[in-house]
């Protein structure tokens, strides 16, 4: 038996080495694709742990026509804390899961997916420069520009089964800048394992 689990794991079909067991590897994952592949199920207890290491809520966007849309959330257990609803849908643009879904891709494919003009428009020449930032820096920023008072923190995730962002929407009373550095360093941590689980979508980079 082990020798078979062995010569899986090679294979990446299945991962070892884990507390709770063997479970199904990248290769696999790929083998099934999308439409069989609930990636909620998979990222659910990583998100999980995010939000007990730091204390705050953590949501799983994805892509929705031109908006982002949480598919899952994990509450924080704190009095004073921020609830994203599940199915509701937020400006691609202007929220952090948004840009950094955006910019996972080429600034060409933003532009075309919220219909905007070329780069020398203002409003998208100030998006295009957003998104160079959060490619150099690994993560985007919502400073009290979606809903005032809230500050959110995300990573996108780019996989063999679509395209994802984790974002830590909290109080801007929490998220002081001495405060920042430790939800950035956790979120770049668990986009890190959330690639390495399910597989990155060019794993040559």
């Amino acid at each position: 038996m082990q020798r078979i689990v062995k010569a899986l794991a090679d294979e990446e079909l299945v991962r070892t080495g884990r507390a709770d067991g063997v479970r199904l590897g990248p290769a696999f994952l790929r083998l099934v694709g999308k439409p069989h592949t609930d990636v909620v199920a998979v990222a659910a207890p990583h998100l999980q742990s995010l939000s007990d290491d730091i204390g705050e809520t953590v949501a799983l966007g994805r892509i929705s026509g031109r908006e982002l849309a949480f598919i899952h959330v994990v509450v924080a257990e704190q009095e004073l804390r921020v609830v994203p609803r599940v199915g509701a849908n937020l400006p691609l643009a202007t929220t952090a899961g948004g840009r950094a879904l955006l910019a996972l891709g080429a600034d060409e494919e933003a532009l075309m997916l919220l219909q905007l003009p070329d780069a020398k428009g203002t409003d998208s020449g100030e998006l295009l420069k957003e998104l160079k930032r959060v490619r150099r820096i690994g993560y985007a920023v919502d400073d009290n520009e979606t809903t005032p008072g809230v500050v959110s923190l995300a990573v996108g995730v780019d996989t063999i089964l679509g395209r994802f962002a984790v974002s830590v929407p909290a109080p801007a009373v929490r998220v002081a800048a001495a405060g920042r550095p430790r939800i950035v360093e956790r979120l770049l941590a668990c986009r890190d394992v959330l690639l390495g689980e399910i597989g990155r979508n060019r794993p040559d980079e």
